[in-house]
């Protein structure tokens, strides 16, 4: 273990306990245990694990993308019912958001290349969000979560407070309209309201200390806009906002759309609001993430109103979708439960593959993605159930990936989480591996 770093997460981890409280009894380090879909992910007899008693490579063909070790992986007792999932990443290595079987909001700190640090109880299950995002700006995370009426972000450090920015976000409730991002220069929350039966989108910048800058920034929506869904992305020269609505413009029953207005640095809009989904959407959540140069964006699709699919489409930095729109995988193969992060030159894809002809058994399967929004390599990872739920996917510039997903093991879910060493994926996206 590098020392520096595992002093740094170990900080991190003990304010965060002494602040809110560790736990204990949440986690399973092994990776053994069959989970309803298949071989498990660790099996020496599955096809994209190697011969070794620990160490298991992610194969595309006969490339290997990616390694873990069987520490590389975590079982964490899930809640039935509130399964999203959020991830952040700094120098030092991983934060997870997960909700735990009682309900309760936890956060799994992971260092690179290390074992998981111990669980931390940030919120109760009596009072525990339905949705809470996290986000990262250099060495320091802070968490966006309705606190109870109130949309609120909190610094995770050891005696930061609460700073709530908004009373009326809409939405439904557990599905809330707010998303959340950080950079080196400090964290922005959007989220959407109502004022006087009008939906408005504001984007509130956040320092590094977790606490609000200034008043938030009103983002003008087109009249009648219904949004149900909201993401937000750091891009050259200023950030992406994105929501998803019901297409009025769709011959397609029940068709959605992405649309994105690219803002500049003052949080202004550069131009008009742009359709970015060239393909019926078919859900209203959906995935978006930036590196440089270009944003990415996925959504789920059902092709022919019957096969699930998930799509990938690249976007400018000013807001539009110039090239086409592409699967993740083609026909008959079934994909669903999609996440993105910028890796390289690109992203990674984790989605769910749903058995199919030619892929039998349900897994979570990795896909990379160059930077005009092609699928370069792609490949399993993990068998899994069909039921489950989200992924969640993210990266460090050096080509680690941390891969969560929740499934059902023996009637329970289960969050698994695995990080991965990806330096071969990296080369190929494009990536330096440092």
């Amino acid at each position: 273990m590098r020392a520096d770093h595992a002093l740094k997460l170990l900080s991190l981890c003990l304010a965060l306990a002494s602040a809110c409280g560790s736990e204990s009894g949440t986690r399973t380090t092994s990776i053994g245990g069959n989970d309803g879909g298949g071989q498990d992910p660790a099996d020496p007899n599955d096809s994209d694990s190697s011969t070794s008693d620990s160490g298991h490579d992610v194969m595309s063909g006969d490339k290997v993308l990616c390694t873990y070790d069987d520490e590389d992986v975590i079982d964490l007792e899930a809640n039935a019912t509130r399964a999203g999932l959020s991830t952040a990443t700094d120098e030092r290595g991983f934060a997870l958001l997960h909700h735990a079987e009682d309900g309760s909001l936890l956060i799994e700190a992971m260092e690179v290349g290390e074992t998981a640090q111990p669980t931390v109880r940030l919120v109760a299950a009596a009072d525990a969000p339905g949705r809470a995002l996290i986000a990262s700006s250099r060495n320091t995370f802070a968490m966006l979560w309705m606190n109870g009426d109130a949309l609120s972000v909190r610094l995770l450090a050891d005696g930061a407070s609460s700073h709530a920015l908004s009373s009326s976000v809409t939405g439904t409730a557990g599905a809330e309209l707010f998303a959340f991002v950080g950079a080196d220069d400090g964290y922005w929350a959007a989220y959407a309201e109502d004022d006087s039966g009008q939906t408005v989108a504001r984007v509130q910048p956040i320092d590094r200390e977790g606490a609000p800058m200034g008043e938030a920034v009103d983002v003008a929506l087109p009249d009648d806009s219904e949004p149900g869904h909201l993401e937000l992305a750091r891009v050259d020269g200023g950030f992406l906002l994105a929501y998803s609505e019901p297409d009025p413009d769709s011959e397609s029953e029940g068709a959605i759309r992405v649309v994105g207005i690219a803002l500049d640095a003052l949080l202004q809009s550069r131009g008009e609001p742009a359709v970015l989904s060239k393909k019926p959407a078919h859900e209203l959540a959906f995935a978006l993430d930036a590196r440089m140069g270009s944003a990415g964006l996925i959504f789920q699709s059902l092709e022919g109103g019957v096969r699930p699919a998930v799509k990938v489409q690249r976007v400018e930095t000013d807001g539009t979708a110039l090239l086409d729109t592409w699967n993740v995988v083609s026909a008959p193969r079934r994909a669903q439960d999609g996440s993105l992060g910028a890796f390289g030159q690109g992203y990674a894809v984790a989605y769910r593959a749903l058995s199919s002809l030619g892929n039998e058994t349900p897994a979570i399967r990795i896909a990379f993605i160059d930077d005009s929004g092609f699928v370069v390599h792609d490949a399993e990872l993990a068998r899994t159930t069909e039921e489950g739920g989200p992924t969640s996917v993210r990266s460090t510039v050096d080509g680690k990936l941390l891969v969560s997903w929740v499934h059902v093991s023996g009637g329970s879910r289960v969050t698994r989480a695995v990080q991965l060493d990806c330096p071969g994926a990296l080369i190929l996206c494009g990536g330096e591996v440092q």
